[in-house]
């Protein structure tokens, strides 16, 4: 199973504030899974994948977590 992280979790695995990975939420540059109205989650799969990746390819919802 995949690990989910938080907000707060993601940001320090990205070195930038919590407010940044919420921005990078909005503006779908970064793979989430939004639980209910402004919930953000992240697959570790998902966030490992799209730093391999270069991070820089549109991300966006992803309510496929497993």
């Amino acid at each position: 199973m995949d690990e989910i992280l938080i907000a707060k979790e993601l940001a320090k695995k990205l070195r930038v504030d919590t407010q940044r990975v919420y921005e990078m939420c909005r503006t779908k540059s970064i793979p989430f899974i939004l639980l209910g109205e402004r919930q953000y989650r992240f697959s570790k799969q998902a966030i490992e994948k799209w730093l391999a990746d270069g991070g820089n390819q549109n991300g966006g919802e992803n309510n496929d977590s497993h």
